[in-house]
């Protein structure tokens, strides 16, 4: 392979490290929304430069949005690029200086788009094979926040509390008020069978009470198992 890859996704930003057979190292930080931010330095009448875009790969824009924000944030105009170089955006329409701008490629998800960046593959480039390493800790974080889906647990009959208690452990033994953290599942429904752990049936799965387990999960309104 060509190039070596390595992402990792966060909440609010991607990082990349891309390396090429040859010893090439390229690294980008972009907004895991995909946006480029950015405010023109120059204004034209049929678009704006940015020095801070000087660098990116020629062509690289074009058929992107180009959306024009107004003094408030909020989007005002939204342009296609028509051709870029070297920080200068051709829009076909006048951009004055210190305009707000946001460039972005509607459905391009954060990790196609830095890996095309890197490459300088345009939108019409076919990207080639490459090594990818990805990780994420947008997982993690919805954990960690309580912003994920609403999720049930299925277990087997008698199992119903395990993830609230746990391992046991007691890391403030002497406490007089324990306060718990409150369990990631919203609500956990028990079936009757059970395995060994050699995998031999101890207790055929009650197939009728599964179905009507998982039933009243999703009214009860979970998202994810």
């Amino acid at each position: 392979m060509p190039w070596e890859v390595a992402l990792d996704v966060g909440g609010t930003f991607t990082d990349v490290v891309a390396r090429s057979r040859g010893g090439e190292v390229r690294t980008l930080k972009i907004l895991s929304s995909g946006v480029f931010k950015g405010v023109a330095s120059r204004g034209f009448a049929d678009g704006f430069a940015d020095v801070a875009r000087a660098g990116d790969p020629d062509r690289f824009w074009i058929g992107a949005e180009c959306r024009l924000l107004s003094a408030a944030g909020s989007v005002s105009l939204i342009h296609e690029v028509r051709s870029c170089r070297a920080g200068r955006f051709v829009l076909g329409a006048p951009v004055a200086a210190g305009t707000r701008y946001e460039l972005a490629f509607p459905g391009a998800e954060a990790p196609t788009l830095a890996v095309r960046y890197l490459l300088g593959l345009g939108a019409a480039n076919v990207v080639p094979g490459l090594l990818l390493r990805f990780g994420t800790t947008r997982g993690t974080n919805a954990l960690l926040t309580r912003t994920g889906a609403r999720v049930g647990f299925l277990t087997t009959l008698g199992f119903g509390d395990l993830l609230s208690i746990g391992n046991q452990d007691r890391p403030r033994l002497f406490d007089l008020v324990v306060r718990k953290s409150s369990p990631l599942h919203a609500r956990a429904a028990e079936v009757p069978g059970r395995l060994a752990a050699d995998g031999t049936e101890l207790v055929p799965l009650d197939v009728a009470a599964a179905r009507a387990a998982l039933a009243e999960l999703r009214q009860a309104g979970t998202d994810s198992l």
